[in-house]
């Protein structure tokens, strides 16, 4: 498997896959492309006593690191070149390999593709998102390429979402892997907890306050913009709605100007780029987590992650039924599902939650039990063995 820097929740996805995997009796190595130092030891702290399969932290560095745009293409052409060496080196061994890579990274799919063809090993993409519905996918030439090249050169894919399946199964062989969990993964200790209350965003102080948490990045601003108008509409109760990401100066401006003309300005706060550790001990420390998806191709081919990593503190999900949520929550028995897909419809949602303790708790409970079948990375990754190994390398 070959990895690129990712998010805590992507990065919690790919090792699941790893270790499904490891757990079926395949053997696994990982190449990670652009995991520094620091990273890599966080990477460490999370997984280092669960790793069932090889890992190899990759080169120092990351992507587009540079002050000029020639300096960043040198930086990036300098990775994927030590990348190739290292996959080299394993694809070398004799043994029959298969070749799992990411939609995202023109570096990681280059070099590949061009050696899965050299060694007749079979290519297989884990896609999970729909990049021609992504933002970004018109402005930047690298992710259509990227895009195009997976899509005609993989053998098969691995996806996240039933839309996506519609989208690649008429290509090559397809696979259905939805978000996966593992009960154990990811946990934190008592004495971690301790740490929330000397962060700058601590809020322990204030225990009778309902925190809603919203976790996505910049680049999903329209369902930030669907959350605080629902959130103005509850603006009665008493809550603090949290947003992790990161957020540029001038975006955060651009966002408190929506948020005081929403008259809420008094319980929204960011709080910029979370770690795994402190982003685990807010989600904790938080009421419910506001996850919503639209009902636009963008968001009909997700899975959150982040979803199932809540489930693990069994706290209240507030989602829309959009695409994998249908699939798998019902409305007041494993989350709060707001059929309308409207801010109103969300807002009644979030007023119920914050209003009826005992049901959020029961529900939340129920949504807990998803982990231990449904959703469990043990049973995935014997699917996924069977899968990898019918699929033709032609």
């Amino acid at each position: 498997m070959l990895w690129n820097e990712a998010n805590p929740s992507t990065l919690e996805k790919y090792h699941l896959i790893a270790s499904g995997l490891s757990e079926s009796a395949l053997k696994v190595s990982v190449i990670n492309l652009c995991h520094t130092e620091e990273r890599y030891n966080k990477f460490l702290s999370l997984f280092g006593n669960d790793l069932k399969y090889y890992f190899d932290p990759g080169p120092q560095g990351a992507l587009n690191k540079g002050k000029y745009k020639i300096t960043k293409l040198f930086n990036n052409i300098r990775l994927s070149l030590i990348l190739s060496k290292k996959l080299l080196k394993v694809l070398s061994s004799n043994i029959d390999t298969t070749i799992i890579i990411p939609r995202e990274s023109i570096e990681i799919a280059i070099p590949a593709i061009i050696l899965s063809r050299a060694f007749q090993s079979t290519l297989i993409s884990n896609i999970m998102e729909y990049g021609p519905a992504l933002p970004s996918f018109p402005k930047i030439l690298f992710h259509r390429i990227s895009w195009r090249l997976i899509l005609k050169y993989s053998n098969a894919y691995i996806v996240i979402s039933k839309f996506l399946l519609e989208k690649t199964e008429k290509r090559k062989p397809a696979f259905y892997l939805p978000a996966i969990i593992d009960n154990e993964s990811l946990s934190i200790t008592d004495d971690e907890k301790q740490g929330l209350a000397e962060s700058s965003f601590s809020i322990d102080n204030h225990n009778d306050i309902r925190v809603l948490l919203f976790t996505s990045s910049s680049g999903y601003s329209d369902l930030l913009k669907f959350c605080l108008e629902s959130l103005s509409l509850v603006k009665d109760k008493k809550f603090i709605f949290l947003i992790t990401g990161s957020y540029k100066d001038e975006e955060k401006t651009i966002w408190l100007g929506e948020i005081k003309k929403y008259g809420i300005e008094d319980k929204v706060k960011f709080t910029g780029f979370l770690d795994e550790k402190d982003l685990l001990l807010l989600q904790k420390r938080s009421t419910a987590l506001l996850i919503p998806l639209l009902n636009t191709p963008q968001h009909k081919a997700r899975f959150p992650q982040k979803i199932l990593g809540y489930m693990r503190f069994k706290k209240p999900i507030i989602s829309t039924k959009v695409g994998e949520i249908g699939e798998y929550f019902k409305d007041n028995v494993n989350a709060f599902i707001d059929e309308t897909i409207s801010p109103a419809g969300y807002a009644e949602k979030i007023r119920y939650v914050l209003e009826n303790n005992e049901v959020a708790s029961k529900v939340a409970e129920n949504s807990y039990k998803l982990r231990e079948n449904k959703l469990n990375y043990l049973y995935w990754g014997k699917e996924l063995k069977k899968f990898i190994m019918a699929v033709d390398r032609k």
